[in-house]
């Protein structure tokens, strides 16, 4: 993915609920029924994190009316690929 603002984002997002007081309370809750859950979870996703940039990809689907066919509603995708971009249209009425 070449837009790594996402995944930092997320980490900050991550990181600043996990800061929070909520995230306080929650943290003693966890540990009440598992002693040192929380700093062995910190500590391995302190090791992934330097793999989440450059190991993350993103799908976006989205509905749009019989109008947008040529163009859809993710007009910023229409940048990839180039001449070369793929849609995969989807029937969601079997879902």
């Amino acid at each position: 993915m070449n837009d790594f603002l996402e995944v930092q984002h997320g980490w900050h997002c991550l990181t600043s609920a996990h800061n929070s007081n909520l995230g306080v309370e929650f943290r003693e809750a966890v540990e009440s029924m598992s002693p040192g859950f929380c700093s062995r979870l910190e500590h391995q996703l302190n090791e992934w994190k330097p793999r989440f940039e450059p190991g993350t990809y993103l799908t976006c689907i989205s509905e749009h009316l019989n109008s947008e066919d040529e163009f859809g509603r993710l007009s910023m995708w229409r940048a990839y690929g180039g001449n070369t971009g793929v849609a995969l249209v989807f029937n969601k009425r079997p879902l």
